[in-house]
């Protein structure tokens, strides 16, 4: 008991090696005791202190977190030696128990490195026809008539897109490989299943929003759309491969700015293995400590993003200006082709490093094709979101899990034909 209570009230106040670094402001500590701070927290954090390189927090039971804002910092933990720092045990205990101790999630070094190169290649070569993932979505969207389900043609959506299928033979690449035990392959399906099927539709699902709220974009998105893409019921369309997304600027612009405002990894942690020197804040961080990383933070920081003139080149200062980090605006991929990005940290919604996810050609691939087919089918515009139904669309219920997510967000979906 009186370790305990040391441990949560005294020793990280009084006999701490990070006394000495900038702390956020928080809730009391019996207010916060059982809580961990949420990726909006940590922007709040960072707003606090903007000059500051590391800001010292409390999470769950009070104990201590250091939250890097330093690029040099961030490249250090996440590139540079990334395996220095392994996976925290705050994430391994959360996660072990759903996903498997040696789910690529979970695990570090050689085991993580040896799983990874087995199945990296198979999202190089698994593009499924795209048409088929188009099938499924607007399949499960519709009744016999071609009318959306639900009533008023309101539909909660991350159920709504949760019924497409997304298909990759990961089991087989697994099995043929030889190199992973039972148990290995048991939790690397179990990874996919529990990520790969969650996460491209909360990406889905925040799109939805943002576009839900801005008619003006989502017109300008269909238009782009019905020009370039086969109609889904058309005989003998061509697959939708990754060549002819890249000929379609809003539709990325759209993704990307959705990606950044909206990380489905709000935050993600790392545990220092031994004293450490972080060469960007030249600080020296104990063995132990936790250190927090949040997209959610640096992708609204204009540290890591500028805004105004686009570049002070002559020969484009007629182009839009790139607008704040702070706000969803599309048109800041139109402006800069890296949308204000200042270095390659700055943008990072699948993560980085030998730990990012494994997914992320893949997965954003999916993203633009179901959005696609989505908005050149429905006219979406936002009806309510939480438990109690909220209409204010500023008032966006979010809830920060492992995966960042709109609660309950429902939407009226209107078939715009035509196509």
């Amino acid at each position: 008991f009186y370790a305990i209570t040391g441990a949560i009230f005294i020793q990280p106040f009084f006999f701490s090696s990070l006394h000495n670094l900038p702390t956020a402001t928080q809730k009391p500590i019996w207010a916060r005791l059982l809580k961990e701070p949420t990726g909006r927290d940590l922007a709040r954090f960072h707003e606090q202190a903007s000059t500051s390189q590391l800001i010292r927090y409390f999470g769950v039971l009070n104990s201590e977190r250091v939250l890097l804002m330093d690029p040099k910092d961030i490249k250090q933990v996440m590139d540079a030696e990334a395996y220095e720092f392994g996976r925290s045990y705050l994430i391994r205990r959360l996660l072990s128990p759903a996903l498997g101790k040696t789910s690529l999630v979970v695990t570090d070094g050689p085991d993580h490195m040896r799983c990874r190169k087995i199945v990296d290649a198979d999202f190089y070569t698994q593009h499924e026809n795209a048409r088929l993932l188009v099938e499924d979505v607007t399949t499960s969207s519709t009744d016999r008539d071609g009318q959306p389900l639900g009533p008023d043609n309101a539909i909660e959506v991350l159920k709504w897109l949760e019924r497409a299928t997304f298909r990759i033979n990961i089991l087989d690449t697994a099995i043929k490989s030889e190199d992973l035990s039972d148990e290995e392959i048991l939790d690397l399906c179990t990874t996919f299943l529990a990520t790969g099927y969650r996460t491209v539709s909360v990406a889905l699902a925040w799109a939805i929003y943002h576009l839900s709220t801005r008619p003006g974009v989502q017109a300008l998105l269909r238009t782009e759309v019905r020009a370039n893409f086969p109609a889904p019921d058309q005989s003998g369309a061509l697959p939708l491969a990754s060549d002819l997304l890249q000929k379609m600027p809003v539709l990325a612009a759209v993704c990307d700015e959705t990606l950044r405002f909206s990380p489905l990894a709000a935050l993600t942690y790392r545990e220092v293995r031994t004293d450490t020197l972080l060469s960007g804040s030249n600080q020296i961080i104990p063995e132990g400590t936790i250190l927090a990383i949040s997209p959610w933070a640096i992708h609204r920081s204009p540290i890591y993003w500028r805004s105004g003139d686009p570049t002070s080149e002559p020969s484009t200062a007629s182009r839009t200006a790139i607008p704040s980090p702070s706000t969803w605006d599309m048109t800041r991929w139109l402006s800069d082709k890296k949308g204000g990005a200042r270095m390659q940290c700055s943008f990072m919604p699948f993560g980085r490093g030998p730990r990012c996810c494994i997914a992320e050609a893949f997965a954003r691939d999916e993203m633009m094709i179901l959005l696609a087919a989505l908005v050149g089918i429905f006219d979406l515009s936002f009806h309510s979101s939480g438990r109690d139904h909220d209409p204010r669309p500023e008032e966006l219920r979010v809830s920060f899990g492992v995966v960042t997510e709109p609660v309950m967000l429902i939407v009226r979906a209107q078939p715009v034909f035509g196509w």
